[in-house]
């Protein structure tokens, strides 16, 4: 390989980072485009003339896109996030394209979001601030609970539930997780259980764990059956996790006492979108999001100066060595 220069096309650049990207990867051959919209049909064609396109999780990569970016000359796509649900690996292997991803970058980011999230619920923050915002004083309605005399459930303890566990620990009350592998760094910590008794156990449960197949509606009719009366749900992981039908259901019946979602099944449709006052297309999403005992953020968890820097030097690196020897540490392809 070891080109000396490769053009990169930016899907879903907003500006705000532009002026890092170029400063950290100064003296690499790298020649950045870039266009504000997120990846689709409707503008894979503008990467013509681009060996690489840099996007995030508001761009799916499906056959006809992976086809398309093919067409484009393109040869490599880096995504700038941990998880890869929004890449189809096969059908960008299918179309002689590589693709690599940001395995970490600050696990602490998002676990400190999920206890801030969960603190959230339990402490009826939403309520309180707009009640406060009207000029409303008093309290009635919202008395809280302490995570401290809960069982709270961690589903996922890799790089960020351990993180999440562990600190919920330091509260002082009973950790339990979930996961197919047993994480020794939470010894004395958490208990390990199967998932369904976990359900069980918990007033609040944490969800961390990759979305795949077996992960896919993890949260469900039948899950949320076996929890407790009351119990409180928190994904910062990815919205397919969760069937949001059922959750809006169990909200309906109180089975589901509170929620916070900063991951949406649908997401790619709102992310990084929006008009002040204009509420989205989605019914499902405008009534969970506007209820008082649920909390919505834009996947914003991961969001910190520490995380979005690293985010950037790792995604840098990869098209470094896909620039240099056509071949990456990351790749998922």
């Amino acid at each position: 390989m070891g080109q000396s220069s490769m053009k990169v096309l930016h899907y879903g650049s907003r500006g705000a980072d532009t002026g890092a990207i170029d400063r950290i990867s100064e003296g690499m051959g790298l020649e950045f485009e870039r266009v504000g919209e997120p990846l689709g049909m409707a503008n894979a064609g503008a990467a013509r003339g681009c060996r690489a396109v840099w996007l995030s999780t508001s761009s799916a990569v499906g056959e006809g896109v992976a086809r398309a970016l093919a067409g484009a000359g393109v040869k490599y796509i880096v995504s700038n996030a941990a998880g890869y649900d929004h890449l189809d690996v096969g059908a960008i292997r299918a179309s002689g394209l590589k693709a690599s991803n940001v395995p970490a970058y600050s696990p602490n980011a998002i676990s400190e979001y999920t206890i801030l999230l969960a603190l959230s619920l339990l402490r009826k923050l939403k309520p309180t601030l707009r009640r406060v915002a009207g000029n409303d004083f008093t309290l009635a309605g919202l008395r809280g609970r302490e995570i401290c005399s809960m069982t709270a459930g961690v589903v996922g303890t890799g790089r960020i539930g351990s993180e999440t566990a562990r600190t919920l620990a330091a509260f002082g009350g009973r950790v339990v997780a979930h996961d197919a592998r047993e994480n020794p760094k939470l010894a004395g910590a958490a208990e390990y259980m199967p998932l369904d008794a976990l359900f069980g156990e918990c007033g609040i449960i944490m969800f961390h764990c990759p979305l795949t197949e077996e992960t896919r509606h993890i949260v469900d009719a039948r899950a949320i059956s076996l929890m407790r009366d009351g119990v409180c749900l928190v994904n910062t992981a990815r919205g397919g996790l969760f069937d949001f039908e059922a959750v809006r259901g169990a909200l309906d019946s109180g089975k589901v006492g509170a929620l916070a979602f900063d991951v949406y099944e649908n997401e790619h449709e709102l992310l990084r979108n929006g008009e002040p006052g204009v509420a989205p297309p989605d019914p499902l999403f405008c009534d969970l999001a506007g209820r008082d005992n649920v909390i919505y953020s834009p996947h914003a968890s991961f969001f910190t100066d520490r995380s979005v820097d690293a985010m950037m030097r790792t995604s840098i690196e990869n098209l470094r060595e896909y620039l240099t020897t056509g071949a990456c540490r990351y790749e998922l392809t």
